[in-house]
């Protein structure tokens, strides 16, 4: 493939993920607004407070998949504002580091795939794959299949490694260097995804490794809960489509 080709498959690719990604970080945003206001109707609504009993998922006795639990009206309550104050705003930021991770790990698949030249840069402290058993090779005697497992084994390596790592590959695969903006995007990017790591392994209660990860960005002190405020949301939203765009627009100027 001549790299008149490479590059136009690039754009092509790049041009794709922007669009999907920036719909995906949009639509995640408008589900957010939407149940959050439910949720804020829902507590103040007396009827729905007033409820003797709440039927949930269940696998009880004679293979019911529901049963009716009891909540106060104050314990109905209590949930709901826990949800209102943290608990959804925690699974948004979880939900939109976990669709930029998607948007990272298909950005470097698909060069890959395109360019397999690519796939022989490596960076330091991330363990790239060296050689390959013999028999999957036989077993599998199509040369892209091959590749691929190549790819994949690499970029499991990649998203194990820090942000900063994560970051120096796709620079070094893309052949691009960040301008001050895009660097500070990625900046807060790393607090964004050092957030989310708390939420899923520390209940959303801030930690030394949150503080390592997160630098000057931090939002509290060790033992802290998590605060994640209206700002917090639009910005991660802001800053996610910001980092897609800018992101695809360099690699395409480069692709040129």
């Amino acid at each position: 493939m001549s790299n008149i080709e490479i590059n136009k498959k690039v754009t092509n690719l790049v041009n794709g993920l922007r669009t999907q990604y920036q719909r995906k970080i949009n639509n995640t945003y408008i589900w957010f607004s939407i149940s959050h206001d439910a949720i804020d109707a829902a507590r103040k609504n007396d009827d729905f407070l007033n409820q003797k009993r709440i039927f949930v998922p269940s696998l009880g006795v004679n293979g019911k998949k529901h049963k009716a639990i009891a909540r106060s009206k104050e314990k109905l309550i209590n949930v709901l504002d826990e949800a209102y104050d943290r608990d959804l705003s925690h699974m948004l930021f979880t939900y939109i580091v976990a669709q930029m991770e998607s948007f990272f790990y298909d950005l470097l698949e698909g060069i890959l795939l395109i360019d397999n030249r690519r796939i022989k840069i490596k960076t330091s402290k991330i363990k790239f794959i060296e050689s390959m058993d013999v028999n999957y090779i036989l077993d599998n005697n199509d040369y892209q299949t091959v590749v691929k497992k190549v790819i994949e084994s690499n970029l499991i390596s990649v998203f194990y490694a820090s942000p900063d790592k994560q970051i120096e590959y796709i620079q070094k695969v893309f052949s691009i260097e960040f301008d001050e903006k895009l660097t500070q995007y990625f900046e807060k990017w790393k607090e964004f995804k050092a957030a989310r790591d708390i939420i899923m392994h520390n209940d959303g209660i801030i930690n030394e490794t949150y503080l390592k990860k997160s630098g000057t960005l931090s939002r509290g002190a060790i033992g802290d809960d998590l605060k994640i405020n209206n700002n917090d949301i639009e910005n991660i939203v802001i800053y996610s489509k910001s980092i897609v765009g800018k992101l695809c627009s360099l690699i395409k100027k480069e692709s040129k």
